[in-house]
C-alpha cells in the first residue's frame, strides 16, 4: 500500500451549463489479485464538501464507491449502460450511467496513473448530464 496525492478534475454538462471541479487529497493505491483499489478523501471549497471515494480498476471495468450521504456506487464499462446504486436521506434514486470513454495509463510504479472517463447519467431513464473525469493520482512527497 502506497500513499499518493490525488486530483481529480470533474466536468459536467447538460446542454446548457457546463461546471468544472477540481479538487486535490490524498490518498493509498494497491493492488491485489490483478485489481487495483485507490481509496482517498479530496477537500472541496468547504469542510462538508469533502469527498470520499474508492475506486476499483478491474480489467475493462471501473468501480467508483462514494462513501459518505449520499452514498453511491457506480460501474463503468464501455459500449454499456449499467444501473448505478445512489443512496440519499430520502431512499434510492435510480440511476444509469453509460460510458462512452475508459482509458487508464499507468506508470512504471503502482503510484503513477491517470484515470479518463467519459459517461452520461440518467434518472429515471431520463438524461440528466454528460460528464467527463479525469483522476490523476503520483506519489505522496
Amino acid at each position: 500500500m502506497e500513499a499518493v496525492r490525488v486530483l481529480l478534475v470533474s466536468e459536467q454538462s447538460d446542454g446548457r451549463n457546463r461546471e468544472t471541479v477540481r479538487m486535490e487529497g490524498k490518498g493509498r493505491i494497491w493492488e491485489n489479485d490483478g485489481i487495483c483499489s485507490l481509496a482517498y478523501v479530496l477537500a472541496g471549497e468547504k469542510s462538508e464538501d469533502a469527498l470520499r471515494q474508492k475506486i476499483e480498476l478491474w480489467p475493462g471495468r471501473t468501480i467508483v464507491k462514494t462513501l459518505g450521504n449520499p452514498e453511491s456506487r457506480m460501474t463503468f464499462r464501455v459500449g454499456e449502460r449499467l444501473q448505478a446504486e445512489y443512496h440519499t436521506p430520502y431512499g434510492p434514486l435510480p440511476m444509469e450511467v453509460q460510458t462512452k470513454k475508459h482509458q487508464v495509463r499507468r506508470g512504471e510504479s503502482l503510484s503513477d496513473l491517470e484515470l479518463q472517463m467519459e459517461y452520461t447519467l440518467f434518472l429515471e431513464g431520463d438524461y440528466l448530464a454528460d460528464y467527463r473525469m479525469k483522476i490523476v493520482v503520483e506519489k505522496e512527497r
